[in-house]
């Protein structure tokens, strides 16, 4: 929801380098068939792009369920030069070139965790 994503972009997420994570994502399509949904990740660090993921999805017909995609187990980097904060901005598109969601996100890559 619009709430949500609000909240995501308001929040910085930490995470400690080297540990091992994996992304899922989940997502309805409501009216019209979903044609070459593409997943778009671009990470920033001081403004310079530092990764980018390209992740064709595929089609998808409108059903009430949600649908749903992992990636691969992937790790934090780890390192002096790793660590510090980032920016990030998500896109899913289809081949009609529509865009069906725009997001950024903020986080920080640091040693250890924090301590409350």
């Amino acid at each position: 929801t619009a709430e949500q994503r609000e909240a995501s972009a308001a929040t910085r997420y930490v995470f400690k380098e080297g540990e091992s994570y994996v992304t899922q994502i989940t997502w309805r399509v409501n009216r019209d068939i979903c044609v070459g949904l593409k997943f778009l990740n671009v990470t920033y660090k001081h403004g310079l792009r530092v990764d980018k993921i390209e992740q064709m999805l595929g089609s998808y017909a409108p059903k009430a369920d949600v649908y749903t995609y992992s990636f691969p187990q992937t790790e934090w980097p780890k390192g002096m030069l790793a660590r510090g904060s980032y920016t990030a901005k998500v896109a899913f598109t289809d081949d009609d070139k529509a865009t069906h969601l725009k997001h950024e996100y903020k986080f920080d890559i640091k040693k250890a965790w924090p301590k409350e």
